[in-house]
């Protein structure tokens, strides 16, 4: 079975979204490669972020909620970033993702009806996200989006 036919099947099961992310998790990994992954949820209202899902819970524990200090920039779109240097200037938190051999991320924004819903971030080795890779991540976005949808409306359950 395949790892779209597995997250499709995850689909039905009541286990939700933790069954649809880490599905779409096998997903992504399977067809770009990833070390770390992790769902975002955008308040905009409240300028903030929050992790509906992350493959690595213990270094990026569900639900915890971070300040978006550029609330512009964080909606401008897709962003790949391929070394250290990079990811020092864009996460707050860098030394925990440095610590896993973490040097590269792409964020996939994730729009339904002009509606920006949040991120995707997936972390990788340095110069992982290269223009192919980006371009097979970006044919993610319908399973990334249903993920982001399902999270909507079943909220988040710390694992």
């Amino acid at each position: 079975m395949s790892a779209l036919e597995r997250f499709s099947e995850s689909l039905s099961v009541p286990d939700q979204p933790d069954a649809a992310f880490g599905a779409f998790c096998s997903l992504a990994n399977e067809e770009i490669g990833l070390t770390l992954f992790t769902a975002l949820i955008y308040d905009k209202a409240g300028a903030t972020v929050r992790r509906a899902w992350s493959n690595s819970p213990r270094l990026f524990p569900i639900g915890s909620v971070s300040p978006v200090p550029d609330p512009a920039s964080y909606e401008a779109g897709l962003k790949v970033i391929n070394d250290r240097q990079g990811i020092i200037e864009a996460f707050p938190h860098h030394e925990a993702i440095l610590a896993v051999n973490c040097e590269s991320s792409l964020a996939l924004p994730v729009v339904v009806g002009r509606q920006f819903l949040g991120t995707l971030c997936l972390l990788h080795r340095a110069g992982h996200f290269t223009p192919d890779r980006v371009k097979r991540a970006q044919g993610l976005m319908v399973p990334e989006t249903v993920c982001f949808l399902i999270e909507q409306r079943f909220g988040s359950r710390a694992r």
